[in-house]
This record gives C-alpha cells, structure tokens and sequence, in this order.
C-alpha cells in the first residue's frame, strides 16, 4: 500500500464542485496553550480531522483504522466500513470531534485496512508522526 496524502487539520468543509477545504492544517506538531495551573495535565481533547489517500495496488479493502501510537499506548482516531469493497484507492476524509492525546510526545498515526472478513491485509509504515507539547501562557 502507498500512502499519497496523510494530513492532520482542524476541520474538512465540503465545497460545491466536488472540493474539499482542510481548516487549519497542522505540520509537524500541534501545540496546546495552557495557563501555569494547567501544565502537564492530560489528556487534552480536541477535534482532529485527517484526509488520506492510499493505493491498495489492487487489493480490496472493507473496512479501515486509523490509529495514533505513542510511547504510553495507542489511540483510534477513526475507523469505518464500506458497503461495498474498495479496490485500488482508498480515500478517507473524516472529523473526530473528540479526540484525546494522553500524554505529550510524538505520535505516529498508521492506517490498518482489512478485508469482508476483518482480517487485516496492509498497514502503512512508516505512519505520520507529529509532536505533541505544551506552552504555558501567563
């Protein structure tokens, strides 16, 4: 499987004409800004929206996950089915309205899919990483 597009954002608007508008697209971190009395203190939700695309290079996906692994565990950002097999590409454009990191650190976000019988048949490596921090503010 080749991933194409793998990006974090804040939010997916679909446009007319078929067009999408990714709000608020993150790079390589995302930074929480927190008063003194709220340092280090986790998990800190928010809404995180991913859009992927992915060749399956002739394979037929059912279902997907997307996950989010980090030094204390992993988190599922999102998974689906589809009524029916996709074959070849895969795109996914989905919003997790609340979303939690458990800790600060790098995180690297792996797309499993699987085919009608749940059976895992790729998952992208190396996944999409990002650092986590904090930023106190007065």
């Amino acid at each position: 499987m080749k991933i194409g597009n793998f990006i974090l954002c804040d939010d997916i608007r679909y446009e007319v004409g078929s067009k999408l508008s990714l709000m608020g697209v993150y790079a390589d971190s995302i930074e929480f800004s927190v008063p003194p009395d709220k340092k280090d203190t986790w998990p800190k939700r928010i809404r995180l929206a991913v859009y992927l695309t992915a060749d399956l290079e002739g394979k037929t996906s059912s279902a997907f996950k997307i996950r989010a692994v980090h030094e204390k565990g992993e988190v599922i950002l999102g998974e689906g089915s589809f009524e029916q097999g996709i074959e070849d590409k895969l795109k996914i454009g989905m919003v997790n309205r609340n979303f939690a990191f458990e800790t600060d650190g790098e995180y690297a976000f792996f797309l499993d899919v699987f085919d009608a019988e749940g059976k895992l048949i790729e998952r992208s490596e190396p996944g999409f990483s990002v650092m986590v921090k904090e930023r106190v503010v007065e």
